[in-house]
């Protein structure tokens, strides 16, 4: 059965168009947090700032749900590419004359945009003969799903990684950078007192950050700082900020973003052009006052393998930890949903189901062939996608320097595979009807 068999299926498909047009509006021409001023991309290019492909990937899933509604109402492939491109370039045309605010026009933008409603018409144009494979087809389609899989995983922990591999720096290797304020942050208006980066000191007076350059970027960084009053302006504030020689990206940054302490760092992941996840930690600057006397002393810790910040006092118990693991790979594609959101599980959860469900189902279909299947041929299918996954995640750890994942990380996991093994088995057994 098809997608276009289904009863009422104009009104599915009007539905899917209404709420696609909407999640397109909202996404690109809402007031949202946008780019700092100093940060935003020259007009109309075509490689945009540095997450450049994260917002590729973002803005071609963005259009896909357009392009499953205009072929699911019978649209033809080159209206469907017009209408996606038109809709594209209008909003991008928005965006250049300033509405919103803090966005810039990108002509890759267009083309990515437009390749989504591309991938949405191929989508319900290969249906039946690619979802729906069997025997010898869907055993190939595993063999290629894992190995994507897998290397979205391997991806990912070399991702997290330092960007470079040097030997550790030497004490005379910290100095005060030339450069005045963090790029891109604008002044901090508080008064930030003092920090040590990996145990070498860093006086400071009076306003703006404490810079520091490094000749050789270390594995792991640990960072003190004080910090007396706080900043008022909005948006992400730094007081402390420390960078390689001759770059400007921040190996390991401190910041204020209202009441909060905010941990970034840049690894591998930035020279892909994809999100670093950021490590907040609530109400650290609670109860202090621009020009105020009350001091905060925060502990930053950076590793492959997590990001602590630690704030010892005044206010003294607060502590956030992130655990860097290969599943973490859904929070460098988009900036919507953050590590510490409370749908962060969701999405984790959707990630995993996308990266090995249809591995799972592939293999329990490639069982149903239309011809004879030796024993081991079956069980390789079959088992082949679950044995790649479990090798992949227990061997990163101990070969990248990733995190272990922790007992609920493996329990979706092999929800994940579960749900594509069991669905494809109710769907050849007939218990459900395939859409």
């Amino acid at each position: 059965m098809r997608l276009r068999d289904l009863k009422n299926p104009r009104l599915g498909a009007l539905l899917l168009l209404a709420l696609s047009v909407a999640a397109i509006v909202a996404a690109t021409l809402l007031p949202g947090n946008g780019t700092p001023v100093e940060q935003l991309p020259p007009s109309w290019c075509l490689r945009c700032g540095g997450l450049w492909l994260m917002d590729g990937v973002s803005n071609v899933l963005l259009f896909v749900p357009l392009g499953v509604a205009l072929a699911w109402l019978g649209w033809r492939v080159p209206t469907v590419l017009l209408t996606g491109a038109v809709l594209s370039l209008g909003v991008e045309t928005l965006q250049w004359l300033g509405i919103p605010a803090q966005r810039s026009a990108a002509l890759a933008d267009v083309l990515t945009n437009t390749a989504g409603a591309c991938l949405g018409l191929l989508v319900v144009r290969h249906w039946s003969g690619v979802v729906l494979a069997r025997g010898r087809q869907a055993g190939w389609l595993a063999v290629a799903w894992t190995a994507a899989a897998a290397g979205a995983m391997i991806g990912t922990a070399i991702a997290l990684g330092p960007r470079r591999h040097e030997r550790p720096p030497t004490p005379s290797d910290y100095r005060r950078s030339a450069i005045a304020y963090s790029p891109g942050h604008g002044w901090y208006g508080g008064e930030p007192l003092g920090a040590t980066i990996n145990g070498q000191p860093f006086a400071h007076r009076g306003s703006g950050p404490i810079v520091v350059e490094i000749e050789r970027e270390p594995v792991s960084t640990i960072v003190t700082a004080e910090v007396r009053g706080r900043d008022t302006a909005s948006g992400l504030r730094s007081f402390v900020f420390v960078h390689r020689a001759a770059d400007t990206s921040a190996i390991v940054m401190l910041a204020q973003h209202g009441d909060d302490a905010v941990l970034a760092v840049t690894r591998r992941a930035w020279d892909w052009g994809l999100a670093m996840p950021r490590l907040r930690l609530e109400h650290a600057f609670a109860g202090h006052a621009e020009g105020g006397g009350q001091v905060l002393a925060l502990r930053a810790h950076s590793s492959p393998a997590e990001l602590s910040l630690i704030a010892e006092g005044p206010p003294q118990g607060l502590r956030a930890q992130l655990r860097l693991s290969a599943t973490m790979g859904w929070a460098m594609l988009q900036s919507v949903v953050g590590v510490q959101h409370p749908l962060a599980p969701v999405v984790l959860m959707a990630w995993l189901l996308w990266l090995w469900a249809p591995a799972a189902w592939w293999s329990v279909r490639s069982r149903w062939a239309g011809e004879s299947q030796s024993t081991m041929a079956t069980a390789f299918t079959a088992l082949g996608p679950l044995a790649a996954m479990v090798c992949t995640m227990v061997a990163l750890p101990a070969t990248v320097g990733v995190s272990r994942l922790t007992g609920l990380e493996w329990l979706m996991l092999l929800t994940a595979y579960g749900s594509g093994i069991v669905g494809a088995w109710r769907q050849l057994r007939g218990n459900i009807r395939p859409c």
